[in-house]
């Protein structure tokens, strides 16, 4: 299980890698599961998870077991 603070570092960092392409790429809507939202909610989403999971990779890094 100590290398499983390294998936939140991946998946953390995907989503930083998707929210720089959605600035390089702009499209006027996006589809987030099943509905159609606006650029800047796009945006928002991208960042929070990203911030969520690289947060989650910094606490399972404090853990000494």
């Amino acid at each position: 299980m100590k290398n499983f603070k390294y998936v939140f570092l991946i998946v953390g960092l995907l989503y930083l890698l998707e929210l720089i392409y959605a600035f390089v790429k702009p499209k006027t809507s996006y589809e987030i599961f099943i509905f159609n939202v606006p650029f800047f909610a796009f945006i928002i989403y991208k960042l929070l998870f990203a911030c969520v999971f690289i947060l989650l990779f910094k606490k399972a890094g404090e853990k000494k077991d």
